[in-house]
């Protein structure tokens, strides 16, 4: 299956130097020991097509001045841009049943596009600024973060049913709430939450919002939690044990922490593939922000990507409309 580009939106440009953006999700990186955070992460996932080859999808700080859509195999090879128009493209979803991918603009515009045509529509108009979309294929749901525009980190998690357009806000704290990540199954959802501290930790949730409880009680800052498919593990990371940000799973029942990938620099935005067998992810360790895999549980990490950043992962079967976001 071929990608074409659809539709051109008005986004605010990414600039290219990264110490204008040093604010991302709740994290202040001017305060995590000067470390240069690549906040324009883009967003990589893994799809798999029409004959079942594994990909990458991706997206890439372009020779354009934008944030692209790029496509690649999973050993990093066959890199190709698959989006040209001006705007940034970030937090892609895939419907699969649909054929439709999204994504939200750099302002905070939440959009749904045809593969095989000219449309594209905006999403929750008067809802946002929007972050940080997932979709759940088996019950045609999108979780997102809509931020408060007139109060500064303060964020609910929402979520809008695709089929009757009916939305319903599912955390509302006095503490900014970000990053969901629901299941495949629409049961579970994952998400950051400040606590009294002010030091982000890992929550999980039913989908209607109810029976929040509390992961993790840590002292570093957590970030980018993905849940597995059968819903027992976490995936994170956080510089809970040294100033580097480095990868984690953590045990739904236990509690049990164990290091997934550790190394000087930062590694973010860990992504199971679709039979969590390994993950993707992003790491400064080569100095630019680039799209990384490694096999579970011991594996060595592989570079698949060079040049100008690249970041930011989900897993997409095209054929099955499912997806691990």
């Amino acid at each position: 299956m071929k990608f074409i580009e659809l539709c051109t939106i008005k986004s605010i440009q990414c600039k290219k130097t990264k110490r204008n953006i040093d604010y991302h999700h709740g994290i202040n990186f001017r305060k995590v020991n000067k470390i240069v955070l690549l906040y324009c992460f883009l967003t990589i996932g893994i799809i798999q097509g029409a004959d079942a080859k594994e990909q990458i999808l991706f997206s890439k700080y372009s020779d354009d001045g934008y944030w692209q859509i790029w496509q690649m195999d999973t050993s990093g090879e066959s890199q190709k841009q698959i989006t040209t128009s001006p705007g940034d493209k970030r937090e892609p979803f895939w419907i699969g049943p649909e054929n439709k991918f999204g994504y939200r603009t750099s302002n905070g515009e939440l959009f749904l596009c045809g593969l095989t045509s000219l449309d594209c529509k905006e999403l929750v108009e008067n809802l946002k600024p929007i972050s940080s979309p997932h979709y759940a294929p088996q019950t045609h749901e999108l979780v997102f973060v809509r931020f408060l525009p007139q109060q500064a980190d303060v964020g609910d998690i929402w979520k809008i049913d695709l089929k009757t357009g009916e939305t319903k806000v599912l955390s509302q704290s006095r503490f900014l709430s970000f990053q969901p990540r629901i299941s495949s199954d629409g049961e579970k959802i994952v998400f950051i939450q400040k606590d009294e501290e002010r030091l982000n930790q890992i929550w999980i949730m039913k989908a209607d919002g109810s029976n929040q409880v509390k992961i993790t009680e840590e002292y570093g800052r957590l970030a980018s939690p993905e849940l597995s498919a059968d819903k027992q593990k976490i995936l994170f990371t956080s510089n809970y044990r040294n100033n580097d940000f480095d990868l984690y799973q953590i045990d739904v029942d236990t509690k049990a922490i164990t290091a997934v990938v550790q190394n000087e620099g930062m590694d973010t935005s860990p992504s199971y593939s679709l039979d969590n067998a390994h993950i993707v992810f992003v790491s400064n360790r080569s100095g630019e922000s680039q799209i990384w895999a490694v096999d579970l549980p011991n594996g060595s990490p592989k570079q698949l990507t060079l040049g100008t950043a690249s970041v930011d992962p989900i897993a997409v079967d095209i054929e099955e409309g499912t997806a691990n976001q």
